[in-house]
């Protein structure tokens, strides 16, 4: 996509702002990544972008694999929809209780095989002499980090004990950036903009994200807008080489996607 081509479809969002939304990955793309996920913080300005956006058209969410209300206190902002867990819970607009993507459904997020595994998960770790990789409890699933770890080798051996217990216990491995995830089989982020999507009456969407979990999400705002889908990838060392491949614009880094969010306030 051309500069003149990105410049019209922002032109074409805000004359028709009442069909037109926002779904947006948290980590990597409205925040820089920290060492750990305890550290990470929202780009100073974003919430209040993030909140005149919402003012103005009807969707905007931010979608990440945090839970949804960790990602509300990072980043709180009136009117936002807070989607976690890869969209498998909901935090709504202006409500404090967690929701399905049905109206007023309850949900109470499985905790699954979490609850074991941290224990096995660390165990591993220690065994393998994995020194600065971290367990995290999501409650519902477990992801090993090893951004701090000292070793070069510990990712790939990760991965592959990863790989053997999603074998063994019936789980998937969800891969990012320098973390792998164990989880139920359950929603990924495609699925959660589709659901976003249908019987919206959203005719423009902007999406954007940095991490392979984002890769699909903005391949499949292509499928069901085709050019109605403006799809933004975040450029980083780290960035999977798919995102350049399905993004139609590529900015640098964070700050660049709060630059251009701006463009439609």
């Amino acid at each position: 996509m051309t500069e003149q081509d990105w410049e019209a479809f922002v032109e074409s969002v805000r004359e028709d702002p009442a069909r037109a939304g926002f779904i947006l990955d948290f980590d990597g793309t409205l925040s820089g990544i920290a060492p750990t996920p305890a550290e990470a913080s929202a780009l100073p300005g974003a919430s209040g972008v993030l909140a005149t956006l919402a003012g103005r058209y009807p969707l905007v969410a931010i979608l990440s694999g945090r839970r949804a209300e960790d990602i509300s206190g990072l980043i709180p902002a009136r009117g936002v929809r807070y989607l976690g867990l890869y969209g498998a819970e909901e935090l709504g607009p202006r409500r404090p209780s967690r929701r399905r993507m049905g109206p007023g459904k309850a949900v109470v997020t499985p905790r699954g095989p979490a609850a074991g595994l941290v224990d096995e998960a660390k165990a591993f770790i220690q065994r393998e002499g994995l020194t600065g990789a971290e367990v995290e409890d999501k409650g519902h699933s477990v992801a090993l980090h090893y951004r701090n770890a000292t070793s070069p080798a510990s990712g790939e051996a990760i991965a592959a004990w990863a790989q053997e217990r999603a074998e063994a216990l019936g789980l998937q491995v969800r891969p990012g950036k320098m973390v792998v995830e164990l989880s139920p089989p359950g929603p990924t982020k495609a699925d959660a903009l589709e659901r976003l999507v249908a019987g919206s009456g959203i005719r423009r969407l902007v999406v954007a994200g940095d991490d392979v979990a984002d890769v699909g999400a903005l391949r499949r705002a292509g499928e069901l807008l085709g050019t109605g889908a403006l799809r933004i990838g975040v450029r980083s060392p780290e960035a999977p080489a798919e995102l350049e491949e399905v993004a139609d614009v590529m900015v640098p880094g964070p700050e660049g996607i709060l630059e251009f969010l701006g463009r439609f306030a």
